[in-house]
C-alpha cells in the first residue's frame, strides 16, 4: 500500500518545467557545446554556404527580402546581377544577418544606401526585359 520512492534518483530531476528553464541543470562544457552540431564557428565557415535575400521586394522579377538559398544562388540571377550588379550584395551570408539588419535599419550606412539605391533602380525598371 505505502510506495517506497527512491529520493535519490527524484532529487536530480527537475520539479518543475519552470526549474528546468530557469538553469537548474548543469550547464553543458565549451566541449559539449561545439560537438553539439548546431553551427559550426564562423571562423570554421569560409565558404559560403546558405544566401538570404535582404533587398527590396520585386514579384515580377522573383525577388522576395527574406528568400534563402542554401548552397548556391538560381541560374536566373545572373541576367539580373548583369543589369544591376548591385544587387549581388544585397545576397548575404545567413550567418552575418544580425548585422545587415542593424546596418539596412540605420541610415548612412552602406548597406542602407544600397538598399535604397536598388530599390529606386527596380522602379524605374531597370531589370525588365528589354531595357
Amino acid at each position: 500500500m505505502n510506495e517506497v520512492v527512491d529520493t535519490a534518483a527524484t532529487l536530480d530531476k527537475p520539479t518543475s518545467t519552470k526549474q528546468a528553464r530557469h538553469g537548474k541543470q548543469p550547464k553543458p562544457t565549451k566541449e559539449e557545446k561545439a560537438g553539439s552540431g548546431k553551427r559550426p564557428p564562423i571562423q570554421a565557415c569560409k565558404q559560403k554556404c546558405a544566401y538570404m535575400y535582404v533587398g527590396p521586394n520585386a514579384p515580377m522579377e522573383g525577388l522576395f527580402s527574406g528568400n534563402t538559398y542554401k548552397d548556391c544562388l538560381p541560374e536566373y540571377y545572373k541576367e539580373k546581377f548583369a543589369k544591376l550588379p548591385e544587387l549581388e550584395k544585397l545576397f548575404i551570408d545567413v550567418y552575418s544577418l544580425p548585422a545587415v539588419k542593424l546596418e539596412l535599419a540605420e541610415q548612412g550606412t552602406k548597406m542602407h544606401s544600397l538598399y535604397q539605391y536598388v530599390e529606386t533602380q527596380i522602379q524605374e525598371g531597370v531589370l525588365k526585359n528589354g531595357v
